[in-house]
């Protein structure tokens, strides 16, 4: 079973053309810094895109600006359930600015939260002031 460390995308991308894979598409420190705790403790880390699913990052990722709207939860929370099923989670760490920083990171929340109950997996939440 599998330790897994996920944060939500980031609205701030390379515009490159093509793809890239998704650690390097989005910029932002806060994944970075997740990425980077994740590696530290050998843990697996993912993020959360609102276009994407759930997705390694090495995903390639083509330019795209999508924010998850809470009308989209319930389409997502199964597809992101089925991803944590075929890797194998069994402990997600999820990493987030409280909803009072940003509150369009509540129907990210909403379906990680879904996901972990639909497929019996432990969820912990870290808040982090990192956007």
């Amino acid at each position: 079973m599998t330790a897994l460390f996920a944060t939500y995308c980031s609205a701030e991308k390379r515009t490159d053309a093509g793809v890239l894979p998704a650690v390097q598409r989005y910029q932002s420190a806060r994944i970075a810094s997740v990425a980077e705790r994740a590696a530290q403790q050998g843990a697996r880390f993912a993020i959360l895109s609102g276009s994407f699913g759930l997705i390694a990052p090495e995903h390639p990722l083509p330019f795209y600006d999508h924010l998850l709207t809470p009308d989209e939860v319930a389409a997502m929370v199964p597809r992101v359930a089925e991803t944590l099923k075929s890797w194998a989670v069994s402990e997600v760490t999820w990493f987030t600015v409280s909803t009072a920083q940003d509150p369009n990171v509540m129907a990210y929340a909403a379906v990680m939260e879904g996901a972990c109950i639909a497929s019996k997996v432990h969820l912990s939440t870290v808040v982090i002031d990192i956007l």
